[in-house]
């Protein structure tokens, strides 16, 4: 079988034409038109690559398979296909800019006292690629085209383009996405966690028999003065070479200050120039190897004028500095100064600066406001976003490209990514107040954020949030939820609160508790829904219910949270719950940062094995939910859980519907006969003791005072805590109108009596009953 039949690790069945498009009758638009003009390209040297247009943003975002939506893919613009890759497309707007996300639109009011209006769009990604592909190797006519097939030498830009006007000239040429994308990304992921640190060869590259082939690395112009190329084009050769593939480099001419300039920019002239210009490329090709490099220098070093001496010995020292290793390096340089006539060593440094810094825009002299604005406020602004509240307390959010956000505490985040982008743009790291300036900088001119990011969204929702769902409930069978349903006292209203955890509209102020004698698989269930909120879900310790002032920290920006396995059967009546549930705002504090103000709106399920405990109160009866379940018959399921998770878009599409039968208005769920009656016997059984210590102890006495001690002592006579004795007053407020008062001088409880204590005869005292003879 052809080794060149399955290039790129795709099929090779497919080919550039399978675009869903006939192909003989494409036609671009005019912004795609002259893009391609712009660049050299033949409309019908587009047509055979497979190039055809995309028009509607829904035919965009079906090409690339996006889940989110099409709103943020422009149109009409260019679809560039990649052969045998599986339906693999790249798209090119004609217009990349894209509508400005929701939350970052400013507030009505504010637009009246801004002094610009707010933009309307922002500029997107010139390219667009689906997700999680990888950077493919790019074959302009396809895995059948003849010429790469039989070439010996073949080029290698970072573009399509760029490969396609190489194609175009008649020379063999392929393109990789992006300088620093020749090796294997996945590869080089897997040996960094594994410990190692190891680069291979990208497969769409090695797939083309490269043993014995000569490769010719064609980067743009700005490989001179860019260290970020050099360095891609310092790890594809090196790669290349390890394949036992010979490698050379083609420089573009490039004068400082002018643009860079690619091999399509280049090559985009008239025919009788571009035969001249094949010519030029063809002789500005050197060997990347810098032993031969230096063989060739001397070998054309006379012919030469100075400027050209010193452009091409400055190219091979760079090289040089970066494949040899110090001594060898020094080697070459005593080799360099010996062979070609006018260079010294202080030449050679000047020439071939440490590998850290290969461009002289590396030393950030001069980096002002304008260079901020170009190199950091960009990344910053890709990466995280700010919200600054009415008190004007700030608040940082890193951002990933699911929109997904999650909450700053300081800058070292920020300052982390800036880092690593100035280090691989310039080659030279940057100064700490560089970094505290760009930030500060940052916070100026980003667009702020209108709104609390939402703690989860679906897909289609592009507000920023917590976390993301990137399904939907769908109609499926859920034989593994079904089995525990089946064990609930109230199996609907168990339902229809968990999907109100998934309804954003849902403002009810309840809490479910979940009791059972154990080993019934609540807690498996509570854990794969926590597991699916992910970073909007919480679970409660006995570290949360201490009170300290950091409590709160823990559930901003979570919508669920699980007290798992609650041993405090008044647990219910705390504060904690109330704020919690009731969506009032409460104050968050982070240790060593400023407290803000933030409305909590978690949904809270309790699990226990000790039944609860509340009281007759309406605030504790209407706020609760309370099911109980039976012990499951088979305990030693070990797939339950994962089909528990399989199943879940199943569950929760009959979920939803219970839930709009009986919360169609989004407040509290209606309270079932099942469940009000578990819930009245739980209040009558806490408030039993109270009415059995009150009888026994006391009576109603309509104006009577009874002193506050005397009801103490005989509490603490019959070991009442202290919040059973607050819970005692409360009880007989509510239950009998008695009223605790309080002055300077006394304190008392309003219509309350001793009750009449008994007399005890003694026996003797009774009557006698004389015992009857049986006759």
């Amino acid at each position: 079988m052809d080794n060149s039949a399955n290039l790129n690790g795709c099929s090779s069945s497919d080919t550039n034409t399978d675009t869903g498009s006939n192909t003989n009758t494409s036609k671009f638009s005019a912004a795609s038109q002259a893009a391609l003009t712009e660049r050299g390209i033949t409309v019908e040297t587009a047509i055979k690559a497979g190039i055809r247009a995309y028009w509607t943003q829904e035919e965009g975002a079906k090409l690339l398979a996006r889940r989110d939506g099409h709103r943020y893919i422009p149109a009409p613009g260019l679809v560039i296909p990649y052969s045998g890759c599986d339906g693999y497309v790249k798209l090119r707007p004609d217009d990349p800019r894209v509508p400005v996300p929701e939350d970052q639109v400013p507030h009505s009011i504010a637009v009246e006292y801004m002094r610009d209006p707010p933009p309307q769009f922002i500029e997107g990604p010139k390219y667009l690629c689906p997700c999680g592909k990888g950077a493919l190797v790019y074959y302009p006519l396809g895995l059948d085209d003849p010429l790469l097939r039989s070439a010996t030498r073949i080029w290698i830009c970072e573009g399509e383009f760029k490969a396609l006007a190489l194609r175009q000239a008649g020379l063999a040429a392929v393109a990789i996405q992006g300088a620093q994308n020749g090796g294997d990304g996945n590869a080089r992921w897997i040996a960094k966690c594994e410990g190692r640190d190891e680069r291979v060869l990208a497969e769409g590259l090695k797939r083309l028999a490269v043993a014995d082939k000569t490769f010719i690395i064609c980067f743009d112009s700005d490989v001179d003065t860019n260290g970020n190329v050099l360095s891609g084009l310092h790890q594809l050769g090196v790669l290349l070479a390890g394949e036992s593939a010979t490698v050379e480099v083609a420089y573009l001419p490039h004068q400082k200050g002018e643009e860079k300039l690619g091999i399509d920019d280049y090559l985009a002239v008239s025919s009788p120039e571009l035969e001249c210009r094949l010519e030029l490329l063809q002789d500005s090709v050197r060997p990347f190897n810098v032993a031969e490099a230096l063989d060739w220098l001397e070998q054309h070093w006379d012919d030469m004028n100075r400027k050209q001496q010193m452009l091409d010995f400055d190219r091979v020292a760079k090289l040089a500095r970066l494949l040899l290793k110090r001594h060898d390096f020094n080697r070459w340089q005593r080799e360099a100064k010996k062979r070609l006539s006018g260079i010294d060593e202080d030449g050679i440094a000047n020439h071939a600066s440490p590998a850290e810094v290969l461009t002289a825009e590396a030393a950030y002299t001069n980096f002002g406001t304008a260079k901020l604005v170009e190199h950091c406020v960009p990344v910053l602004n890709k990466r995280f976003a700010l919200l600054r509240a009415e008190d004007g307390i700030e608040r940082i959010f890193s951002m990933n490209a699911r929109r997904e956000v999650n909450l700053l505490h300081g800058d070292a985040h920020l300052r982390q990514v800036l880092h690593d982008h100035l280090k691989a743009r310039f080659g030279q790291i940057p100064p700490d107040k560089l970094l505290g300036d760009a930030i500060l900088l940052w916070k100026k001119e980003c667009p702020r954020l209108v709104a609390e990011p939402e703690p989860f969204c679906f897909e289609g929702d592009q507000r920023l949030c917590f976390k993301r769902f990137d399904w939907q409930p769908t109609q499926a069978p859920c034989p593994a939820w079904s089995e525990f349903l089946e064990r609930l006292s109230d199996r609907e209203t168990f339902m229809a609160y968990v999907w109100s955890c998934f309804e954003p509209k849902n403002m009810g102020r309840q809490y479910l508790w979940l009791r059972g004698e154990g080993q019934d698989g609540k807690s498996v269930v509570l854990g794969v829904l926590m597991e699916v909120f992910g970073p909007a879900a919480t679970g409660i310790t006995n570290s949360h219910l201490k009170g300290n002032q950091f409590v709160y920290s823990a559930f901003y920006g979570k919508r669920l949270a699980v007290y798992a396995d609650c041993k405090n059967p008044r647990f219910g009546m705390m504060e904690i719950v109330r704020n919690l549930t009731s969506g009032d705002h409460v104050l968050v504090e982070y240790k060593g940062q400023t407290p803000f103000s933030y409305p909590l709106k978690t949904k809270l399920f309790v699990a226990s094995n000790p039944k609860p405990e509340i009281s007759s109160q309406n605030s504790d009866r209407s706020r609760m939910l309370y099911i109980e379940i039976a012990e499951s018959k088979r305990k030693d399921d070990p797939t339950w859980r994962s089909r528990l998770m399989v199943e879940l878009p199943g569950f929760l599409w009959m979920c939803r519907l219970i839930y709009q039968r009986l919360c169609p208005h989004h407040g509290d769920l209606p309270l079932t006969d099942t469940t009000r009656a578990l819930q009245d016997e739980r209040a009558a059984s806490f408030e039993q003791k109270f009415q059995d210590f009150f009888d026994e102890n006391f009576v109603f006495a309509q104006g009577a005072k009874l002193t506050a001690s005397i009801v103490s002592k005989r509490a603490r006579a019959e070991h009442l805590s202290d919040n059973e004795i607050s819970d005692f007053k409360q009880w007989m407020e509510r239950t009998h109108g008695i009223n605790y008062r309080r002055s300077n001088s006394e304190r008392y409880y309003e219509n309350l009596a001793e009750a009449p204590k008994e007399l005890r005869l003694p026996l003797e005292a009774l009557p006698q009953v004389l015992p009857v003879p049986v006759r």
